[in-house]
């Protein structure tokens, strides 16, 4: 868990640290939870899937029980180009 006050800038530096430290973990799931989400979409590859959830989603999908479905759905539009 890290915690930092973020611009979108330092966001995508998060992606891109949590990815490296993916690969090394042999992990294959992140999830950064922002309050700005804006211009930040999922980022992944077959091996690795980062997810980028706005606060208020997150705890809306965890409240409801959705939170799997949604990340699904996510990681299904961008692997089809919907993303």
């Amino acid at each position: 868990e890290v915690k930092i006050n973020a611009s979108v800038n330092s966001l995508q530096h998060a992606c891109h640290q949590l990815e490296k430290y993916l690969y090394a973990s042999e992990l294959k799931t992140g999830l950064i939870i922002s309050k700005n989400t804006k211009n930040i979409q999922f980022t992944g590859n077959p091996a690795l899937n980062i997810f980028i959830v706005s606060f208020n989603d997150f705890k809306k999908y965890v409240h409801s029980g959705r939170l799997t479905d949604y990340l699904k759905a996510e990681r299904n539009k961008a692997a089809h180009g919907r993303g």
